[in-house]
């Protein structure tokens, strides 16, 4: 888990997702091995996601 407080903003980077779950990959044998594979788990297509709580404008922040 990772916060990080810039000027006025709170950046949560919390876990989402789990890295490295594809097979071949770092985590994948550790994940197996802790049953966490009981439903298919897709790819992070959204890394942040922001609203102003004020103006309600939004912006996304993709994994490319």
């Amino acid at each position: 888990m990772a916060t990080v407080e810039e000027r006025d903003y709170l950046y949560d980077g919390g876990i989402h997702y789990l890295m490295g779950h594809r097979p071949g990959q770092s985590c994948h044998d550790i994940y197996r091995e802790l049953g966490v594979f009981c439903k298919r788990l897709s790819d992070l297509e959204t890394l942040f996601h922001f609203t102003d709580e004020i103006t309600g404008n939004k912006v996304s922040f993709g994994n490319d």
